[in-house]
């Protein structure tokens, strides 16, 4: 993956990164979610590189660690799937998935010292 230095203002214009495959584009990870095959104790190695980034393509370990219900605002009780990944050294997110229609309903991510959410709102 190589910037763009034709493109006015472009930041990433020195961006020199090599794949030996083409990755997913880990800001899309939430919709790629959606094609996964959950199952109880499964799995999934998915190839991430977020774009800009000077750190190059790697293989992420996600893991489906149970089921859950939740209780969001506006909604019924939903059946998820926890899905987690292990950044390394106590850093983590989990993200509830419904088993209905796979949408990520809650992200709950751990990083050093912050913790951050994401949930989807009722429409």
């Amino acid at each position: 993956m190589h910037g763009d230095p034709s493109v006015a203002n472009n930041l990433a214009k020195d961006t020199d990164v090599a794949a030996t495959e083409l990755p997913l584009n880990w800001e899309l990870d939430i919709e790629t979610f959606q094609l996964l095959d959950f199952a109880e104790g499964k799995s999934f190695q998915l190839n991430f590189y977020h774009p800009g980034s000077k750190t190059g393509p790697k293989d992420y370990t996600y893991q489906v660690i149970g089921s859950d219900t939740l209780h969001l605002a506006g909604l019924a009780a939903i059946d998820c799937w926890k899905l987690k990944i292990d950044y390394g050294e106590g850093n983590c997110a989990i993200f509830w998935i419904a088993k209905s229609n796979k949408q990520m309903l809650k992200m709950e991510e751990k990083w050093n010292e912050f913790t951050r959410f994401k949930y989807l709102l009722a429409s």
